[in-house]
């Protein structure tokens, strides 16, 4: 027969990898935690024996409530419901689950505090991300830019709560820096060629490239917002609040007109622009038209999503006006991220111009 722990030592339990968790009911409030060392258990317990010992004799407790970093995340996400469209805060939303499971499944730790969390917990993090997918419907592993949005969204979380992270985000998940996809103009021509004048996945890409709108604020959009007289929209930006007006050339205005006038459109109750049978568009209403649209232009990869329409709107627009108009007009909070559109995207013969350039102001010798 196996010894018995001795009566104080029943509400520890040996984990796998020589961790402990602890497991105690004390004042009617369950009190959990998973520590390193059977010492660090034992101190866990006794001190919420104190704690409990103190406050029923009425004097003040000296265990202060510490937030889990999983309640932390909880908190930045609800309050991330309330502050950002739908399709943002989802998208928050997944690249933080990883930062769950791992904790949860993968170090048995959920309730590790956020100042607890250290360098090494992050390269344990790295190394498990980058081999684990998340899904059964994920296509491959999480490349290194993934896992640094995963780590920069966490560095967010900290911030909202003003907490000072003990950790940075290592260089093996640094960003990759070919650039943002942009078709050629011949390209662009053929796709949009290719779907029907008045249909609800031409008209949405014409407002993606001409507009340099976000899709999820595409898919939010309502026909109060559109001004036509003014030729203005009023957009509310999904990440980062203020609301800011969006110029509506004659262009979009006939395409407008002519998805307003398709027998394809039904008016939906909240009266969004762009619906399905009068339903609200999600992120990936629209895979299966842009692929066909792909596919009939000769695109490959085929284009799946929108987002590629905003960035040729800020690579086109970064070659006509300057940096700041251009984030003035995506809604950009940082002009870096503007610039950051540029990667991969200047030819070497724009360079040589700009060689030329300084040659005639400065003159050749």
């Amino acid at each position: 027969m196996p010894k018995r722990p001795p009566a104080n030592e029943r509400n520890i339990k040996r984990l796998p990898k020589g961790r402990y968790f602890v497991r105690l009911w004390r004042g009617g409030e369950l009190h959990t935690a998973t520590l390193d060392t059977i010492e660090q258990a034992r101190e866990f317990r006794d001190t919420i024996a104190l704690d409990h010992h103190l406050v029923k004799r009425g004097l003040p407790a000296i265990v202060q409530p510490r937030h889990t970093l999983l309640a932390l995340i909880d908190q930045y996400l609800d309050a991330a419901d309330e502050r950002v469209q739908g399709n943002t805060a989802s998208t928050y939303r997944e690249q933080l689950r990883s930062i769950e499971v791992w904790l949860r499944e993968v170090e048995r730790r959920p309730q590790l505090g956020a100042e607890q969390l250290t360098d090494q917990h992050i390269a344990a993090f790295v190394r498990w991300r980058r081999t684990h997918r998340l899904s059964a419907q994920a296509r491959r592993d999480a490349s290194d830019a993934q896992v640094r949005k995963t780590l920069r969204k966490l560095l967010d979380v900290y911030r909202w709560h003003r907490i000072e992270p003990g950790w940075r985000i290592p260089s093996l998940a640094s960003r990759a820096s070919t650039g943002k996809r942009v078709l050629e103009e011949e390209q662009l021509r053929k796709w949009l060629g290719a779907m029907a004048r008045g249909s609800l996945e031409r008209t949405v890409a014409e407002w993606a490239v001409r507009s340099g709108m976000r899709p999820g604020e595409l898919y939010a959009l309502r026909w109060a917002d559109v001004d036509r007289q003014r030729g203005m929209a009023v957009v509310q930006s999904l990440k980062h609040g203020p609301l800011r007006l969006v110029p509506i050339t004659a262009t979009l205005l006939r395409h407008l007109s002519a998805w307003e006038a398709s027998p394809e459109r039904v008016p939906s109750v909240d009266g969004r622009v762009f619906t399905i049978n009068g339903r609200p568009l999600g992120p990936w209403s629209l895979k299966k038209r842009l692929r066909a649209a792909s596919r009939a232009a000769g695109i490959e990869p085929p284009l799946e999503s929108l987002g590629w329409g905003r960035n040729l709107f800020i690579g086109l627009g970064l070659g006509e006006a300057t940096a700041y108009t251009v984030a003035k007009a995506v809604g950009h909070a940082d002009i870096s991220t503007t610039m950051g559109y540029t990667r991969g995207q200047v030819p070497v013969a724009k360079l040589a111009e700009l060689g030329e350039a300084l040659d005639r102001i400065l003159g050749a010798e």
